[in-house]
């Protein structure tokens, strides 16, 4: 995960300005999927070579109600902080 956000990091730097907050949006989802494999079952990182990283600490019947809070979450932050932008005369 580590690797992925310095990618993104350095990646940012060539996008363009106006596109920076919704490419940075897009590495920080890539950066809590890869968490949340890690809770759910674990993520195979170089499979020849080192095993699978993580274990099941979230049953998978907890599955669905855990992506649903996240993605009500992920809306109301987006909300926010779009209202709190246009607060203080910001156009988004």
């Amino acid at each position: 995960m580590g690797l992925v956000t310095v990618i993104c990091l350095g990646a940012a730097r060539r996008v363009p300005a106006h596109h920076r907050p919704a490419f940075l949006l897009c590495c920080m989802a890539i950066c809590l999927h890869i968490v949340s494999d890690l809770l759910s079952g674990g993520v195979a990182l170089l499979p020849p070579f080192v095993g699978v990283v993580g274990d099941y600490y979230i049953p998978v019947r907890y599955w669905l109600h855990i992506d649903l809070v996240t993605i009500v979450g992920a809306y109301l932050l987006c909300w926010r902080s779009r209202h709190l932008l246009r607060a203080v005369g910001r156009k988004i």
